[in-house]
């Protein structure tokens, strides 16, 4: 959608910009730790690149969730990667605090090549429930307390999860969507800028109108000469295209008529003012769905100098509040 994904750009394109900088430490041997997590290719795919970062952001704004997999290697180093948003389907609480997540239960899916078909393939018995693993992964800090038990080590998974989420209550574990606010809104904007192409298209295809005066028999008779480009209507005319559909004079032609052929300019009322007015009504939703004022989203003459200043302190502590 051609709105909310100019909201997703500008958010990502305002709380990035040209990407979250390499961390600076005083330290010269933590630095040294800093700069070969943050250059390692793995870290980068996932997170420390400005493309990660830009998809991640898309990802926030989509799915309003994040699950950010820390996994620590023998040597000591961490390696980022990313659970898959759809894989995740639950978590696991803290008897003893509900607020408290220890684990997220995911499914683990598993995906082959088949070398043969040239597609993507599932193991033979992905239909057993044993294929589709269910894997508990902890919390990046969270431990359990007295009673709550743990999984089994077959059905842990490797690493600890970090989760960022976006747009939800107290009670919630995970982000709801953004975007679900102003999608039916979006959906009518779109129908509506699609009646108003359809509209152009009716009004430009005709520009004049052609009377012509006579009986039926006179007026069929000059249909007829049409063809043959004889008699008053033939000469009004352009002739006949190739289709065998009337065609129009050429640019710069001249326009011959007489007491039984009248040509008049053909005037469609479009309604365009009031389709203006309809347009800022249906972008205004958008607009305070998204956090961005309707100047933002394409309508330039919505909005003052005056106002459009106005305007961006919302903009503004929403970027800060995302950059956060």
């Amino acid at each position: 959608d051609a709105q909310l994904g100019a909201a997703v750009d500008l958010m990502n394109n305002f709380t990035l910009g040209r990407g979250v900088p390499r961390p600076q430490a005083n330290d010269p041997a933590v630095q040294q730790v800093i700069d070969e997590a943050w250059k390692d290719e793995d870290n980068q795919l996932a997170l420390t690149s400005y493309a990660a970062q830009m998809a991640l952001g898309t990802d926030l704004a989509i799915q309003s969730n994040l699950f950010i997999l820390l996994v620590t290697g023998k040597d000591g180093k961490v390696k980022l990667g990313i659970l898959d948003h759809d894989s995740v389907e639950n978590v696991v609480r803290d008897p003893e605090n509900r607020r408290k997540i220890l684990y997220y239960v995911a499914r683990r899916k598993h995906i082959k090549w088949d070398w043969n078909n040239d597609k993507p393939a599932f193991d033979e018995d992905m239909t057993k429930v044993k294929e589709n693993q269910v894997v508990y992964y902890q919390h990046r800090k969270n431990e359990s307390s007295t009673g709550a038990g743990k999984p089994s080590a077959r059905k842990l998974g490797k690493g600890r999860v970090y989760h960022v989420a976006v747009n939800r209550t107290g009670e919630m574990a995970f982000g709801h969507p953004r975007m679900h606010r102003v999608l039916r809104w979006a959906n009518a904007f779109n129908s509506l800028m699609e009646s108003r192409v359809d509209a152009a298209k009716a009004a430009a295809a005709f520009m004049m109108k052609r009377k012509v005066k006579g009986t039926p028999n006179q007026v069929r008779k000059m249909a007829t000469q049409v063809l043959s480009k004889s008699g008053e209507l033939g000469r009004a005319t352009g002739g006949v295209d190739d289709t065998g559909y009337l065609a129009g004079p050429r640019g710069g032609s001249m326009l011959t008529e007489n007491e039984n052929v009248e040509h008049e300019s053909f005037k469609l009322d479009s309604g365009s003012a009031g389709a203006n007015v309809d347009g800022q009504m249906i972008r205004s939703q958008i607009s305070a769905a998204t956090g961005f004022p309707q100047h933002y989203l394409g309508d330039i003459g919505s909005a003052n100098l005056a106002t459009a200043t106005s305007m961006e302190l919302p903009v503004l502590k929403g970027v800060e509040s995302h950059q956060e």
